[in-house]
């Protein structure tokens, strides 16, 4: 009768599982010798060890995959059963959420970087003193709208000048002008919307509008008197 051949991948499995929760032992023990001379490098290796020991536990226990209750997590989201594929997003998910907002505003900076667009965003942030991260991230797509669209409009104005000249494509450089003119514009609809979204939050999604009576009386001499009460209304946006 011979062995099973998936005997030798469970032991180096359960090996390699034990070598990492011992490793997250010492690295738990040299968080703490850290915790007086860098208490931000001992919370982060703090939060590295309890990752590998995670995993070390996914690993030891088969029984994870089918017996455990849905765990719910950041956002409300279900944690993932414990594969490998999905382990990173497990870890996101569990993440205590002052690490997931530190992890989240790296991301933030990251994606208005790749758009050449972070100073202005953050500026932008500055600029509406924005309250938490639905407005921060507002107020990054606020940013970049606003560059691509300027740079629209100075291609824009390239091609329109392009067609003032005299040659023979200058029907194609206007419709060109035309065509990154009318992008520009919906780019900075976009801003504005963005802008107007940040209001919306903050006011609950109400208007306050102004109702105005006024009457007009005709006195001696035929001078018109005028008076009037101003109302104030608030109607649901």
């Amino acid at each position: 009768m011979t062995d099973d051949p998936q005997k030798p991948r469970v032991r180096k499995r359960v090996e390699t599982a034990l070598k990492e929760k011992d490793s997250a032992t010492r690295m738990r023990r040299w968080a703490d010798e850290l915790g007086e001379t860098d208490p931000t490098g001992a919370r982060w290796t703090r939060k590295d060890a309890d990752a590998i020991e995670a995993k070390a536990e996914i690993a030891l226990s088969r029984s994870s995959y089918t017996t455990d209750l849905p765990e719910t997590g950041n956002g409300g989201e279900l944690v993932p059963l414990p594969e490998s594929e999905t382990f990173a997003i497990a870890v996101a998910v569990r993440d205590p959420p002052d690490m997931l907002a530190q992890s989240a505003s790296t991301q933030r900076m990251e994606l208005a970087a790749e758009t050449d667009a972070l100073a202005l965003g953050l500026d932008a942030a500055n600029a509406i003193k924005a309250r938490d991260s639905i407005e921060q991230m507002l107020a990054h797509q606020t940013a970049a709208a606003h560059k691509l669209a300027m740079r629209f409009l100075a291609k824009a104005d390239h091609q329109l000048s392009k067609a003032n000249e005299f040659n023979r494509n200058w029907q194609a450089h206007s419709v060109e002008a035309a065509r990154m003119a009318q992008s520009a514009v919906k780019l900075m609809g976009a801003s504005a919307d963005a802008v107007l979204a940040v209001q919306r939050r903050r006011s609950g999604g109400k208007q306050v509008v102004q109702v105005i009576h006024q009457q007009v009386a005709v006195g001696a001499g035929g001078k018109a008197i005028v008076a009037g009460a101003v109302k104030g209304r608030r109607k649901t946006g």
